[in-house]
């Protein structure tokens, strides 16, 4: 193997990677057993329940989730009560996005 050939096993970035998705995994076994929620949803409920009052656009910069993940997991939060949403009084195409005391 030549000098500069990268070996991904052993570069450390991708090591932390692997290790920070397997501990996720296992982690999201929890909640959805317990609440059958998918990852995205915990990751909004998380985000809200941190910092309170959010938008999506916020949210996704927050957890670094793509915008249509964030989208289905809030309608889903919302079909089940867990979350409000209210429209921006200024920019009707912004939501603020509100956990309820049952999210």
């Amino acid at each position: 193997m030549e000098a500069d050939t990268l070996e991904l096993e052993s570069f450390l970035p991708y090591r932390l990677y692997r290790l920070a998705d397997a501990v996720s995994r296992e982690f999201s076994r929890v909640y959805k057993d317990r609440h059958g929620l998918t990852r995205p949803e915990w990751r909004t409920l998380a985000g809200l329940g941190q910092h309170g009052t959010m938008t999506a656009t916020a949210l996704g910069e927050q957890s670094a989730m793509h915008k249509t993940k964030i989208s289905r997991a809030v309608a889903e939060l919302e079909r089940r009560r867990w979350l409000t949403r209210k429209p921006d009084e200024k920019d009707r195409r912004v939501e603020h996005l509100t956990l309820t005391n049952a999210g």
